[in-house]
Order: C-alpha cells, then sequence, then structure tokens
C-alpha cells in the first residue's frame, strides 16, 4: 500500500465522479484574491489545475500533484452565513486525471484512493482542504468530497485543532469580512 508523506500547503471504480476540468485557472479565476491565481512553479508536469465543477457550476479550484497523489491547495469563496449539516456523500474521484489504459494495474495511478487514507497502522483519515462548513449550501458542501480536495490527516489532528481551525475561521469573517456599510463580504475572504 502506498501512503502519501507529502504535506499539503494551507475510488474506487464503483465511486461517482464530480464533473470538473482538468484546465487553465483562468476558467475559474472567481476563486482567487484580485481574480489572479498564484504564479505556481511546477516541474516535469506533475500538478494539474481543475476546475471543480459540480452540480452545472464552478466550486472551487484545486492544484493537484499527481505524482505524489495529493492536492498541493484548494482556493474556493467562502459563502456561509449559516451552520448546515455535514452531507453524506459518496468520495468522489477526477476521472480526467487518468489515461485510459488496456493494461492492468491500480485503478486509479494519479490520485488517492480509500486504501490511502485508512490503514490502523499510521491512524490517518481524509481532511478537506476546502471543508464542507465554509460553504454556503449543501450543493457546494457536496462538491467538497473529492479525493482531489483531500490530504491524510491524522484521526486526532483531523477532528481536533483542524476542527476547530476551521470552524474559527467562519467565525472570524462573519466578523471582520465585512462592506464599508458593514454588510458581509464574503468574495473578498
Amino acid at each position: 500500500m502506498m501512503f502519501i508523506t507529502r504535506a499539503s500547503v494551507l475510488l474506487l471504480l464503483a465511486f461517482p465522479s464530480v464533473i470538473s476540468e482538468v484546465v487553465d485557472f483562468s476558467k475559474c479565476s472567481e476563486f482567487f484574491f484580485t481574480g489572479k491565481p498564484p504564479e505556481i512553479l511546477v516541474e516535469n508536469n506533475q500538478c494539474k489545475t481543475i476546475c471543480q465543477k459540480y452540480d452545472g457550476r464552478y466550486r472551487f479550484a484545486t492544484l493537484y500533484d499527481t505524482t505524489n497523489r495529493i492536492p498541493v491547495f484548494s482556493a474556493y469563496k467562502v459563502t456561509v452565513d449559516k451552520e448546515i449539516d455535514r452531507p453524506e456523500n459518496t468520495w468522489m474521484n477526477e476521472p480526467q486525471l487518468e489515461v485510459s489504459s488496456d493494461e492492468m494495474g491500480m485503478p486509479y495511478q494519479n490520485q488517492a484512493t480509500d486504501e490511502d487514507f485508512f490503514d490502523n497502522n499510521l491512524n490517518v483519515n481524509r481532511g478537506h482542504l476546502f471543508p464542507s462548513c465554509h460553504s454556503g449550501d449543501e450543493v457546494i458542501a457536496g462538491s467538497t468530497f473529492t479525493y482531489t480536495n483531500i490530504v491524510p490527516q491524522k484521526i486526532s489532528f483531523n477532528s481536533g485543532s483542524w476542527n476547530r481551525m476551521e470552524v474559527e475561521t467562519i467565525k472570524l469573517m462573519s466578523v471582520h469580512c465585512r462592506d464599508k456599510k458593514d454588510n458581509k463580504f464574503w468574495p473578498m475572504c
């Protein structure tokens, strides 16, 4: 079993696929501050830019490292102004990252699978980079359940300090991300 060891910054075939596009970030520039994605230095074309499309609309952007099978970052708009329940979604894969082949091998060579996250000896599970709790509604929350948006995290960290950070971030944004008329101003946050 291969475990992903690379840290992140900031499917089996039976599982459904997210309908996204492995395209230049210009297609989903709305998720970056001032509409400009960061300048990215990538060697050997190992990272792919993904505009995550779900239910007919772009929901967030991801830079995904296909060599290490892990997202480098996910960029999104925080649109939540109310608490929503965590969806009971099935984890999705990104079919455009895979090269179709008639040869036998792993179901997915360029992205993680459940096996990368569930090893009792490692005590890790799936940790969102774009947390579902930062979504404005159930559809956006559902779009975050893709293997291109998660990293292996120690279970105690994911349910402990990482979870607290996700919740505190929302609280801070609800207080400090406002326009001059004191209206919530999420697009800038």
